[in-house]
């Protein structure tokens, strides 16, 4: 029975073995991570290497692309001209001159401020040449300043001084617009004296302007330090000519706005009225009493207020609740009073 038992265990032992045999070979996952040699059924029994990463710590895997650096781009910037000087400037045509500043990148406004000193330096010579019979005076002699200086030219250099500086201005403009430079803006002071005149007509206004104001200057050096009355008369007949000549070009309307801010009679009427500080329409409503009355201040007299009593009463009562303090405002008085404590005024 014993001996039956065991031939029977031989056999199924016999039995384990073929048939395991029989099977093809299995890689173990534990194999392929060792990357050790594992059987390859397929192949007949011959061993191969299969290689396998190892997942550690000390190995983080696959390395991540690395991102390609950015190309450099060089600009290529041309060496700097050299900057023109002002002698090469000046001999350059005026087109040429603007041309060049454009080009050193010159704004429009400073480029014609360029234009304007080049004209200017041209136009010194002749300029110099006519006041060279003017030195005048060192400072302790009467008259010392620059602008009274002139009273010493005749009236027929005054005129070719004037004539010289309107020929550098319409030469500034002319190039100006052919070379489709900005127009000057008008200055504060342009738009304080002739606001309401058609801009047209400005430059006419100016050239009457310029002329008498050549007479009236000449009509003022040979008066006497104390003037006659025939003084007065003088320089009372150039303001009419003058009136006369600018009623030629202005209509009524502009040559009474004209009137306002530019007659002798405004301006002493400007100074009367320091201490009374009108506003536009009170200024303007005193001078129209002040013209309606007859009132014509001489080109000479300090005082601009009449001192009649009808005028003053016309005036007050035009002005309404503000009459008695301009009354009290012209008062000789009380006006010293005033710009002693204004003497910034």
């Amino acid at each position: 029975m014993r001996t039956i038992i065991i031939a029977l265990s031989l056999a199924a032992n016999v039995a384990l073995i073929l048939h395991l045999q029989a099977r093809p070979a299995q890689v173990r996952p534990s194999a392929l991570a060792a990357g050790r040699d594992v059987p390859d059924g397929a192949s007949g029994g011959r061993n191969r290497m299969i290689p396998f990463p190892r997942a550690s710590a000390e190995d983080p895997g696959p390395e991540a692309p690395v991102a390609e650096a950015p190309r450099q781009t060089f600009t290529i910037i041309p060496a700097p001209r050299k900057a023109p000087s002002w002698a090469e400037l000046s001999a350059a045509t005026p087109s040429e001159f603007v041309a060049r500043l454009a080009e050193a990148g010159w704004s429009q406004s400073d480029i014609r401020a360029a234009l304007q000193a080049r004209f200017a330096a041209e136009f010194a010579a002749r300029r110099q040449e006519l006041e060279a019979g003017s030195p005048g005076n060192p400072y302790w002699k009467y008259p010392s300043s620059v602008s009274e200086k002139r009273t010493e030219l005749s009236a027929a250099q005054l005129r070719e001084l004037r004539e010289l500086a309107r020929t550098q201005a319409k030469t500034l403009d002319e190039v100006a617009g052919a070379n489709q430079l900005p127009a000057m803006p008008p200055s504060f002071e342009d738009q304080r004296r002739f606001d309401g005149i058609p801009a047209d007509k400005i430059p006419f206004v100016r050239m009457i302007e310029e002329d008498y104001d050549d007479l009236a200057t000449v009509a003022k050096r040979d008066q006497a330090i104390f003037p006659f009355p025939e003084d007065a008369q003088r320089l009372q007949m150039v303001e009419q000519e003058k009136a006369k000549d600018l009623k030629e070009i202005l209509t009524p309307a502009e040559y009474a706005e004209y009137n306002v801010r530019n007659s002798i009679a405004a301006d002493r009427l400007r100074n009367e009225l320091i201490a009374f500080e009108p506003t536009e329409a009170e200024f303007r409503t005193i001078l129209a009493v002040y013209e309606q009355m007859g009132w014509k201040p001489q080109v000479t007299a300090g005082r601009a207020a009449p001192d009649t009593p009808a005028v003053k009463a016309a005036v007050v009562a035009a002005l309404g609740g503000r009459g008695p303090a301009y009354e009290q405002a012209i008062n000789p008085l009380n006006r010293t009073a005033w710009i002693k404590a204004h003497p910034k005024q």
